[in-house]
């Protein structure tokens, strides 16, 4: 907890952009703890702050303190354990959709694209399998009011994307490179008519 301050309190006065090793150092040894003692992250009452932490480095350009902030969330997302109803399930019911939007908008812009292939996968589909339906609603809210750098991102192929979401949620490979090919459609690498492999169940 006393880590957690020190760290907030430097990211507070000097911003996330001019401290990332500082943000990477923190959610890696996090992520340790959650691995090795969850009982000591999952009671903490610092917790709501390390969440909001985490939301607010999803749309840091450094690939490395991204990688750290998004393995702490797979982490914390798949923890099998009454813990996290306890202590957890409250939070991602009041800051799930905030968590999604900012995912979102770095999978179409800010995210280095070894993480749009790695780890952003990973991270959607473990909350899409641990929140179901409430995940779509927060998918589907971020997804219709998010402006796209990529001008062909318009309301049809947004529908388009759900509906493929929806159709392939329970195969965690179909799933991820849906992920995959969203952001390089919004990255202008890839067409929409890619979403058109994604559109029988």
């Amino acid at each position: 907890q006393e880590m957690n301050a020190v760290s907030f309190e430097v990211v507070q006065a000097q911003g996330l952009e001019a401290q990332p090793e500082i943000l990477e150092a923190h959610f890696t040894m996090l992520t340790r703890y959650l691995i090795y003692s969850p009982e000591a992250i999952l009671t903490s009452p610092g917790l709501p702050t390390v969440l909001q932490l985490a939301i607010a480095g999803v749309p840091l350009r450094h690939k490395d303190p991204l990688k750290a902030v998004l393995s702490f969330l797979v982490q914390i997302v798949n923890m099998q354990s009454p813990l996290f109803e306890n202590h957890l399930a409250s939070w991602f019911t009041a800051n799930g959709l905030q968590l999604t939007t900012v995912l979102v908008l770095a999978l179409a812009d800010t995210a280095d694209q070894e993480v749009t292939r790695m780890r952003m996968p990973l991270l959607l589909y473990a909350l899409n399998s641990r929140f179901g339906s409430a995940y779509q609603g927060w998918l589907k809210d971020a997804i219709t009011q998010a402006s796209f750098s990529n001008e062909i991102i318009d309301h049809a192929v947004k529908e388009q994307f759900l509906k493929a979401n929806l159709n392939v949620e329970h195969n965690k490979g179909r799933f991820q490179a849906l992920v995959q090919d969203f952001a390089d459609i919004c990255r202008k690498t890839q067409t929409s008519d890619a979403l058109l492999a994604y559109q029988l169940a």
